[in-house]
């Protein structure tokens, strides 16, 4: 990989003629995050909510044999911006009957409000607990990302960084047509924002996770685990402004359709090295499981255009009137 953002005195030599703007696009990148989450308020206002869910759901939880996972996005503030609260549906003796545990809420007065794919459906609940307020629910049943969520948690606890980035980057992701167009989800702009901090700048933000937590990413992982584990000091220090500005450099050239990223190792893999070479749309390693890819439906052929397309846009704006227009206020 090239195009590294790099602490190079090239990028610093720029950074420096244009520090007034940079300090003040920095500040609104901190103010966005402070305005998009009130992280003490918000969480405790989702367990109480939690708490709440274990009573509705005990008798639903026994009816279809199946798990309730508390531990999982909810308490991960990249997903402010997408819904007040995630609950993961599991079972450890196979998958969960979906359409069982939808009649089986239905039982216990849930309004089901609306669907958003396969596996996921979104409610709304009043609870006197909550200061009679309404809380967004987001169910997913079976799902298929549920590992990434202790990711998450980790990269957020590495680096205070990655909250500021995120969220700004979501509400990019939510408003921009391109993004919209080539079906850019949050899921896969979290993994390419993680993928950015590992690899894409120099000296990196964030670490290989097998390499500086091999008890938590050895080649087999215990989805329930979620230890909290010490951050990895960090020799970078360049700010939120200068970090976003790189994401956007970095993937307005990343070659889709050449690699696979994998953020367990903290690297790129050529493409024609995995088994599921043929696979063309955008390919992550598992981070739990070793020589395992999986493929997402971010993108396919057709899609890798749009996607770069957005990415150059915002970098031209970012580095022009260093504001990015998609995003009120940023």
């Amino acid at each position: 990989v090239t195009n590294l953002w790099s602490q190079s005195s090239e990028i610093l030599e720029w950074e420096g003629k244009n520090s007034s703007e940079m300090d003040r696009l920095n500040y609104r990148i901190e103010q966005f995050l402070c305005a998009s989450v009130t992280r003490d308020e918000q969480n405790n206002r989702k367990l109480k909510m939690l708490s709440h869910l274990r009573g509705l759901l005990s008798k639903v939880m026994e009816e279809t044999k199946s798990t309730l996972d508390l531990t999982g996005s909810s308490f991960c503030n990249l997903s402010a911006l997408n819904s007040n609260l995630d609950v993961f549906i599991e079972s450890s003796k196979g998958r969960v009957d979906q359409e069982l545990f939808i009649n089986a809420l239905k039982k216990e007065g849930v309004i089901i409000r609306k669907f958003s794919g396969v596996g996921s459906f979104h409610t709304e609940i009043t609870n006197e607990i909550t200061d009679g307020r309404s809380m967004d629910v987001s169910f997913h049943v079976n799902p298929p990302t549920r590992y990434m969520s202790s990711v998450y948690r980790m990269a957020d606890n590495q680096d205070e960084r990655v909250a500021a980035l995120a969220m700004t980057l979501k509400a990019w992701r939510i408003l921009d047509a391109s993004c919209i167009t080539a079906k850019l989800k949050s899921y896969h702009l979290m993994i390419m924002l993680i993928h950015f901090l590992q690899c894409g700048v120099s000296p990196p933000v964030l670490p290989s996770l097998s390499l500086h937590y091999p008890i938590l990413h050895p080649t087999s992982y215990r989805l329930h685990i979620n230890d909290v584990v010490h951050p990895v000091p960090c020799e970078n220090l360049q700010s939120n402004a200068s970090l976003l500005i790189g994401f956007f450099t970095y993937f307005s050239q990343f070659e889709f359709d050449e690699y696979v990223i994998s953020i367990r190792e903290g690297c790129l893999y050529k493409r024609n090295l995995m088994v599921d070479r043929e696979n063309k749309r955008m390919l992550i390693e598992h981070p739990f499981y070793a020589f395992q890819s999986k493929p997402n439906d971010v993108v396919s052929p057709v899609d890798f255009a749009p996607v770069r397309a957005a990415c150059k846009r915002a970098l031209t704006s970012l580095t022009t009137t260093f504001n990015l227009p998609s995003v009120p206020n940023l």
